[in-house]
């Protein structure tokens, strides 16, 4: 169950994202003699896939992404 909302929290909050700029998430400068922005699929289905992965991978990803952060925090020399 647990699983279940944290999978239904970051799909909903991946979707509002994805409405709020989408224009700059999913669409690509016009070509030639093209007059309007195009909807890139590859741009589509990396965001997809990106969003699956993290959705359903999230008790195991969110752990690391604190301990990465940590190891930033005892980092002494700027990169």
């Amino acid at each position: 169950m647990f699983w279940f909302i944290g999978l239904s929290t970051i799909l909903l909050g991946r979707t509002f994202y994805a409405g709020l700029r989408y224009k700059d998430l999913f669409y690509r400068e016009p070509g030639y003699r093209e007059t309007s922005p195009q909807l890139d699929d590859d741009k589509v289905a990396g965001y997809l896939v990106r969003t699956v992965i993290v959705a359903v991978t999230w008790p195991i990803t969110l752990p690391l992404i604190g301990i990465f952060v940590l190891g930033q925090k005892f980092n002494k020399k700027d990169v």
